[in-house]
Formats: C-alpha cells, structure tokens, sequence
C-alpha cells in the first residue's frame, strides 16, 4: 500500500503537462488492451448516420464537456458537499466510485465497451480528485481536456 501511496502523491507533484502526457499513455494503453481483448465486440456504427464535422465536435468539444459536468464534476463534488455539510469523513472513492459506475452506464454500446468506459471513468475520477485546486488549470478542465483528446484520437 505505501507504493500505491507514493504513487498517488508523486502523480500530485507533476505538472499539469506531465500529468497530461502520462494520463494520456495509461488510456491509450488501457484502450488498446481493451480493443485487442475485445476487438470483435467493439462495434459502434452509429458515427456513420451523422455529418462528419458535426460529429467532430459532438464527440471532441460538446461530449466530453457534458460528461465532465455529469460523471466527475457532479458525483465527485456531491460527495465533497455532503462530507463538509455532515462532518463526517465521506472517502472520495465514493464519489469516484458512483462517477465511475454512471460513467460506464451510459457508455451501453456493448459490455466490452461498458467495462472499458468503466476503468477510464475510474481514471478520470481519480485524475479529477488529484487535480483539485491546481493552478488555473484545475480538475475541470484538465478531464475535459483529456476527455476531448481521447475522443479526438478515437474518432480518427
């Protein structure tokens, strides 16, 4: 658990670029696993009913934007709220958790892409808890950020 531990402090420590360049590493490389584990499975047609441009910025600008708001800003600030109005220790695995879980809900194209959806919700999650009051930069913006990079690579 203390390298767990020195992992997660070290991650605090980067710098919003470095921060960026790794995360975006652990999800491609997790998304990858995932397409080369379920590659028959992962099917999402639907992108060819729509114009492409539109499409472009549905998927790189206005969804990850929308997502944020409501799988990490919302659950993880939720449980933030509720630990400081109950002063009780709320553990913001709980709001990462349930901001995982939604995450992954809603991603229903198919159960492999559930489950990736699911470990990337977990990913942000954390990644928006570790961000919390950071420079300008902060949590918000660098989830949609690399949310939109992810979709941006995906859509390519």
């Amino acid at each position: 658990m203390n390298k767990l531990y020195a992992l997660h402090l070290w991650l605090k420590k980067l710098k919003t670029i470095q921060l960026l360049l790794i995360s975006f590493l652990v999800i491609f490389s997790f998304n990858i696993c995932v397409e080369i584990i379920f590659s028959p499975n992962l099917n999402i047609d639907s992108a060819n009913l729509k114009d492409p441009t539109l499409l472009f910025i549905e998927a790189v600008v206005i969804a990850p934007f929308i997502e944020t708001v409501i799988f990490q800003f919302l659950p993880i600030e939720l449980s933030n709220y509720l630990q400081r109005v109950m002063l009780k220790k709320i553990y913001p695995i709980i709001g990462v958790l349930i901001s995982a879980i939604l995450f992954g809900f809603v991603h229903n194209y198919n159960i492999s892409y559930q489950i990736n959806t699911f470990f990337m919700g977990l990913f942000l999650g954390y990644l928006y808890h570790i961000r919390k009051d950071k420079e300008i930069f902060g949590s918000f913006s660098f989830i949609w950020l690399l949310h939109s990079i992810n979709n941006l690579l995906a859509s390519i």
